[in-house]
């Protein structure tokens, strides 16, 4: 057995009976690190304490025993979370399928519509209201 295969198996033995990582502690760790090198900067060395407390309390999340307070505090951080989860993946999606479709919002309602793109002038039929409206894409 090599150092690193000990490593492992010394670091999963250590982590049995832990929460571990789960969304919040990891969104913990990734705003904590562009704090950390911000708050390097003169005048921003306030920011630097408000990383190391970021980094604390994800470090005693993913160490934490306590399964059950973990999970709820989690639960409700993806519960209040949600509504910019699915905006950020809505607006990866579109720039991901900007070649291919072409987004609008209906002028009733304002919801959002796809078309494909390269069609010329269409007649669209919203699936919300029911208005229809001509369109060119």
């Amino acid at each position: 057995m090599n150092f690193f295969d000990d490593l492992k198996a010394r670091l999963e033995r250590f982590m049995q009976g832990r929460y571990g990582l789960d969304a919040l502690s990891r969104t913990l760790l990734y705003a904590a690190l562009p704090a950390l090198l911000l708050g390097a900067l003169p005048y921003l060395g306030l920011l630097s304490l408000l990383a190391y407390a970021m980094l604390g309390w994800a470090l005693f999340r993913i160490l934490s025993t306590n399964f059950t307070g973990r999970r709820m505090e989690n639960e409700k951080f993806l519960l209040l979370s949600q509504p910019a989860r699915r905006r950020a993946t809505e607006l990866y999606n579109r720039f991901k399928n900007r070649d291919k479709y072409a987004y609008f919002s209906c002028p009733k309602c304002h919801a959002k519509l796809r078309v494909p793109k390269g069609v010329g002038e269409i007649t669209v039929t919203c699936k919300m209201c029911g208005h229809k409206f001509d369109k060119r894409v």
